[in-house]
């Protein structure tokens, strides 16, 4: 699918090139549904400190977690206690098959913020 910001220059790229931005935007889509799964996954859990991590996921090809480490760990320890639970939880769920048939990597923060009441 090309986007309307993308039609004009696909009229001037030659087959090869527009094979490799159509390819490009089916990463980003791919990349950006992982994401936002892994996000909506982290916010189901109970906020419970003010703090926030980095993280590398990697999947294979068939859409399953292949392994994941802590980049840049919280200052919480039970915030870190419940981001390793989470990450190890991650081998239970289904993600999006990569459209390149591909293994791939995705790193993000994540973050929660504890509510006052």
């Amino acid at each position: 699918m090309l986007f309307a910001e993308d039609a004009d220059s696909a009229k001037n790229s030659s087959p090869s090139n527009l094979n490799i931005e159509i390819q490009d935007s089916k990463l980003k889509a791919y990349y950006g549904e992982i994401a936002k799964k892994l996000e909506d996954l982290w916010l189901k859990q109970d906020a419970t400190a003010n703090d926030s991590a980095m993280i590398e996921v990697a999947f294979g090809a068939d859409g399953r977690v292949a392994d994941y480490k802590i980049i840049e760990p919280g200052r919480d320890i039970k915030f870190n206690q419940k981001l390793n639970d989470f990450l190890k939880g991650l081998s239970e769920q289904n993600f999006s098959k990569s459209p390149d048939n591909k293994p791939h990597e995705l790193s993000m923060r994540l973050s929660e913020i504890a509510k006052t009441n």
